[in-house]
């Protein structure tokens, strides 16, 4: 009898591709039927050693000590999450920048009321992220550790919120909210600059910021990042950080050189697009608004490309501010970029070789955009800085500066030009930030003219 080989080897690769699905099909069946709240942690701040001088605050850069001036948060929730058969806490970087480097200023308790001191060990300001380590004792491995599912959720899509709800009086409890989806980056702007997040209807509780959120399935999806209510929305809305931009933001951490932050590319381009304020939601182009002195930029476009539109950026269609971030947070330094411009009849493109974002480049930022504002002028004398109102005429020193609104409070300490850098790039991007003199008055900064602000704001983003 004549034996079909080459059948035989198909049926057996067939077999074996069939026990492995099987396998990995019961692996994740085991890991969906595991309690989910067995996975996340309250988190808490120490009181009593809390940094007032510092405390972590995250650049765009590196992780720096910048002392952030209003401590209101001490806690918050955490979410167990595996690398190289190591076992962290994931959580937001507002949640635990007030703790300071000494030993059990950050613990993490379970659902069981067991607690952990944690350390922190990298983190993000521009996506909200802190990844926190186990100092001691490691959560039992039956735990639910949470995978990132490999599609981004839909519009109306329902989820489930999870977190600790901070409650006045007697103990904080576990909250499951189902929630649907409503919106997504696309349809508003962040406080502070990012992309990846998408809206779901209803704010969640204090203390559930950094908690996960997870599809029906059990799989994660993203991260609670902030809670907003309006006086004609009292039910309010959260945002969330998408968990696939989360799971290749906390792999460039744990990738990068020194391991505790995601290391970005330096072009030395002021993107600006002008958003219509009259009810008109037409955007107008990105174009090249400044380019930073002693810069790649400044080598590859000088001042020859100011005002042009931005068309692409290696090939990704520029529309928007959002699309500058997609396009640029996936460069890794030294690599080159390619921008397509254009101005009336003329289009072309420049190839620009990127350096390393640092301090270097973000006290470049902090000169290029007060160099560029219309409204003020920085005076600086060996990293004092004094702002001139050049519609008044008058002086204001300061060291303060970030956002000062009802819904979000974010001041920092703003003392050296790399750290007003990092605090430009954090909040041009919404317009308007501020800072506080030495008299402690609060002057606001708009990055459009005086006389414009009711009819446009200007977003301003540095790369």
């Amino acid at each position: 009898m004549k034996i079909n080989t080459p059948l035989i080897f198909t049926l057996i690769f067939v077999l074996v591709i069939a026990t492995r699905l099987h396998a990995s099909t019961k692996k994740n069946r085991l890991q969906s039927q595991k309690d989910v709240t067995t996975g996340v942690f309250k988190i808490e701040i120490d009181l009593n050693k809390i940094s007032q001088k510092k405390a972590h605050g995250f650049d765009y850069g590196k992780i720096v000590k910048i002392r952030k001036l209003f401590f209101e948060q001490r806690y918050g929730t955490g979410f167990l999450y595996e690398h190289n058969d190591k076992i962290y806490l994931i959580t937001c970087a507002h949640v635990v920048e007030a703790a300071s480097e000494q030993y059990g200023s950050i613990v993490a308790r379970d659902v069981y009321e067991k607690t952990y001191n944690m350390k922190l060990v990298g983190g993000d300001t521009f996506y909200d992220l802190a990844i926190l380590e186990f100092q001691d004792e490691l959560p039992p491995a039956s735990f639910f550790s949470f995978k990132a599912r490999n599609r981004k959720v839909s519009k109306a899509e329902d989820v489930k919120c999870i977190g600790f709800a901070f409650a006045e009086k007697g103990m904080d409890r576990l909250k499951v909210e189902k929630v649907s989806v409503s919106a997504f980056e696309n349809d508003f702007m962040t406080d502070a600059g990012g992309y990846g997040y998408f809206e779901v209807l209803r704010a969640m509780k204090p203390g559930m910021s950094g908690g996960p959120v997870i599809d029906l399935q059990n799989n994660w999806v993203g991260m609670i990042a902030r809670t907003k209510i309006y006086q004609n929305n009292p039910d309010g809305y959260t945002l969330a950080q998408d968990a696939s931009v989360l799971d290749r933001a906390i792999q460039r951490i744990f990738k990068s050189k020194n391991g505790n932050r995601i290391e970005r590319c330096f072009l030395g381009v002021g993107f600006h697009q002008k958003v219509q304020k009259n009810g008109n939601t037409s955007i107008h182009p990105v174009t090249i608004g400044s380019v930073v002195a002693f810069s790649k930029a400044e080598k590859y476009l000088g001042n020859d490309y100011i005002g042009f539109e931005v068309t692409q950026i290696n090939n990704i269609p520029i529309k928007n501010i959002k699309d500058i971030y997609r396009a640029l947070e996936a460069v890794h330094p030294k690599s080159v970029v390619k921008l397509h411009l254009k101005k009336g009849k003329i289009a072309t493109s420049v190839n620009i070789k990127t350096d390393r974002l640092n301090d270097f480049s973000l006290s470049g930022i902090g000169k290029d955009y007060f160099k560029q504002n219309p409204n003020y002028e920085l005076l600086t004398d060996d990293d004092e800085f004094t702002l001139k109102d050049l519609f008044y005429g008058t002086h204001h020193p300061f060291e303060v500066a970030g956002i000062d609104r009802v819904s979000n409070k974010v001041l920092y300490l703003a003392n050296t030009n790399a750290r007003l850098g990092v605090i430009v790039r954090l909040f041009s991007t919404i317009g308007t930030f501020c800072v506080y003199d030495t008299d402690n008055h609060k002057i606001a900064i708009h990055n459009s003219p005086k006389e414009n602000i009711s009819q446009y704001t200007l977003r301003v983003l540095y790369y």
